[in-house]
């Protein structure tokens, strides 16, 4: 109602568009931010929720066109940068998503998120022993990733390094004691702890 009483209502038509992305209704979101950039043609919030609209139709080239160009707006905005990565990952482009996640490592070196979503490419490319040190820094980052801690465990162990799979457990039990995965695992690695 807002709208159709003053079509220049850049807020109203955010919060709408904004509401058709949470009840995941990304086309419709997609036309509300399409017709706010023609009302405000800066709005960087609006590129950013037209791009990910489009990421989420999985319509990539629209997404990653209004993800850059809000790049270009504010090269260091988390969110966009890491759905950038993630359409361009989406796409099966990981070295040009690793490079979109180098560059926001750049801008923010203390974002946990680039390190663990490197970590997770790397992964995907089966690059297991290069994906470790981006899960390390993600934990330097954030003590709490539990998600990085347990990646490690696994790594680790895939990797025939038991000793370390241990300390990451134990790592990881301490900030988590009710895992009862990684108690698992833990107990299978080292018996006597």
């Amino acid at each position: 109602k807002a709208i159709s009483l003053n079509p220049d209502n850049t807020d109203a038509h955010f919060r709408l568009g904004f509401m058709y992305v949470m009840r995941k209704m990304f086309q419709k979101a997609a036309e509300v931010f399409e017709s706010l950039i023609l009302v405000d043609p800066e709005n960087i919030n609006a590129f950013f929720m037209l791009g990910t609209s489009y990421s989420e139709l999985r319509e990539y080239y629209p997404a990653i066109s209004n993800l850059q160009y809000a790049l270009r707006l504010k090269p260091e905005f988390v969110e966009a940068r890491l759905t950038l990565a993630d359409s361009y990952h989406n796409q099966g482009k990981y070295l040009i998503a690793l490079d979109q996640l180098g560059t926001l490592e750049q801008f923010i070196p203390n974002e946990d998120t680039t390190y663990l979503h490197r970590g997770l490419l790397m992964m995907e490319l089966e690059r297991n022993g290069d994906a470790i040190p981006y899960f390390e820094r993600a934990v330097e980052v954030n003590t709490q990733l539990l998600e990085a801690y347990e990646l490690l465990v696994g790594l680790y162990e895939s990797q025939g390094v038991p000793e370390k799979a241990v300390e990451w457990a134990q790592r990881t039990i301490a900030i988590n004691p009710d895992n009862e995965e990684i108690k698992e695992t833990l107990n299978r690695l080292n018996p006597n702890s």
